[in-house]
């Protein structure tokens, strides 16, 4: 049965109605998680293994990371209008107060992250039997029952039908314009998140090219993104123990130093073990 978003329920974490809706949404949210990088692992060796050059397997990832700038821009837009995200129907319509929301959005990322980790188990193992081309063949699997399940169990918050779809930009305009220190978070995360969409690209080919040193031929490159998303996950568990106890402006440029370092051993010692170490480090710091 979908939640009835008709009727005020305690939405307590401890409570039924919230227990219930926290399985609907891990689930789904799970699922689209297991989509997502169930093909991550082997994206640039399936784009290598058809004699695609180097220079144009990164112009299609500067391609696709362009259109998800400029067309996710406006679906965001237009969604305040017509439909919801998970987050924002699980906010405005179930009423969640803000300590329910914090526990849900906890659980919701080690669920994605187990969901990455057994992802990269997955195609490691179906691209060692199938092909490279068989974890993408999964993933469309996954995303068609995250499709139907969302369909099934999840009723929707359709937000303002009256807003006009520049409502958004033009308060985020307004936003950045009154609050410079928005815009220096902004300037902080979009730097940082750049420096990871470059290591998303690079981490293939560095290993690749660095595979004189390796017992493993071909790589792994499954299992190692099974292995990354763990240091991922420690990372993130590492940052909620350290923001009990500091502030955070006090040690995220120790963090954002470290990942600094990390990107620089593959540099200094090209082989797939520091590459390797470089990765994990990397992931940790996000």
């Amino acid at each position: 049965m979908a939640i009835d978003s008709e009727h005020s329920f305690d939405t307590s974490s401890t409570s039924p109605v919230f227990q219930q809706l926290q399985a609907v949404y891990l689930i789904a949210y799970g699922l689209a998680a297991a989509g997502n990088n169930i093909q991550a692992s082997y994206r640039y060796a399936l784009l290598s293994s058809y004699n695609i050059q180097r220079s144009t397997i990164e112009s299609i990832y500067l391609c696709a990371h362009l259109s998800t700038l400029c067309l996710g821009t406006v679906a965001s837009s237009l969604s305040d209008k017509l439909i919801s995200t998970f987050y924002r129907s699980s906010l405005l319509e179930h009423g969640l107060d803000t300590e329910s929301l914090k526990h849900l959005l906890r659980n919701a990322f080690v669920c994605a992250t187990l969901a990455a980790v057994t992802s990269g188990i997955i195609a490691q193992f179906t691209a060692e039997s199938l092909g490279y081309a068989a974890p993408f063949d999964i993933a469309i699997g996954v995303y068609i029952v995250m499709i139907l399940f969302t369909l099934w169990m999840w009723t929707e918050n359709y937000g303002d039908r009256e807003a006009k779809p520049m409502t958004s930009f033009i308060t985020a305009f307004n936003i950045l314009r009154d609050e410079p220190r928005v815009v220096l978070v902004g300037l902080i995360t979009g730097l940082f998140e750049a420096t990871i969409y470059i290591y998303s690209i690079e981490w293939t080919p560095a290993l690749e090219a660095a595979k004189v040193w390796a017992i493993s031929d071909p790589l792994p490159l499954g299992f190692m993104f099974s292995g990354f998303m763990t240091f991922n996950m420690m990372g993130a568990f590492a940052f909620k123990e350290l923001s009990k106890r500091y502030d955070v402006h006090y040690y995220l440029p120790v963090v954002i130093l470290l990942a600094a370092v990390a990107l620089s051993i593959p540099v200094i010692l090209p082989n797939v073990s520091s590459n390797t170490v470089s990765s994990y480090g990397i992931l940790v710091c996000p």
